[in-house]
């Protein structure tokens, strides 16, 4: 499960250095809490030279019930329906400089975790889009895949961070399946950090850095 983003406002520069210079769109970035349906900072072109405009999160696939799809298992993600044209001819990069997941075993209530690379650089994960006709847009899920170490303790899933050769292979046009599988691994354990943060990150309308401040889990309180 992934179901929250960091975007924050250094991610500008640093994208610009590791990408050449490519222009980041200023009203995607400097966001600590982005949600389902909200925007994304999402790449398509196989050349890395210019970003997508997309939304989080597929729509049901029926109208008349379901739930919006926002992640994509990399076990079943060739398979399902759901996905499997997608995985074939629709992939994306989704930028971010970390995540949150939430810690629910052994707790009183689910408690937020800040993950992110413990260099602090900027991260491509895996996605697949979809065009919506409807709305003149497109849409995306992150793709997950196994805990690594780090992740384990909070929870089973979490994104798939490429490697930069893996994120441009990732969007090449022609690349065999196999191959295309082999890159959704977990992310080294070496590489991820995180800690716990207030559990304001709950309410998808909350934003600001101090949403990214370590707490101590026993000391928190309820601020809804």
């Amino acid at each position: 499960m992934c179901g929250r983003l960091v975007l924050t406002s250094s991610i500008t520069e640093r994208i610009k250095a590791l990408l050449g210079g490519l222009d980041v769109p200023t009203g995607l970035v400097g966001r600590y809490n982005v949600a389902p349906t909200q925007p994304l900072l999402a790449m398509t072109d196989p050349s890395m030279a210019s970003f997508t405009p997309m939304t989080w999160g597929f729509p049901p696939a029926h109208r008349d019930g379901g739930s919006l799809l926002i992640n994509a298992r990399s076990e079943t993600v060739d398979r399902l329906a759901s996905f499997r044209e997608a995985f074939s001819h629709r992939r994306c990069l989704v930028w971010a400089d970390g995540f949150y997941e939430w810690k629910r075993a052994g707790l009183p209530r689910p408690q937020p975790y800040f993950f992110y690379r413990t260099d602090r650089a900027p991260f491509a994960i895996a996605g697949l889009w979809s065009p919506i006709p409807e709305a003149s847009g497109a849409a995306a899920v992150v793709i997950t895949t196994e805990a690594n170490q780090v992740m384990h303790p909070v929870h089973d899933r979490m994104p798939v961070i490429l490697h930069p050769d893996g994120a441009s292979l990732w969007l090449a046009p022609e690349v065999h399946p196999e191959t295309l599988k082999a890159l959704l691994q977990p992310f080294p354990s070496s590489a991820m950090a995180c800690h716990p943060v207030s559990d304001r990150v709950n309410r998808s309308s909350a934003e600001g850095a101090a949403l990214l401040e370590p707490v101590t889990i026993y000391e928190q309180r309820d601020l809804f």
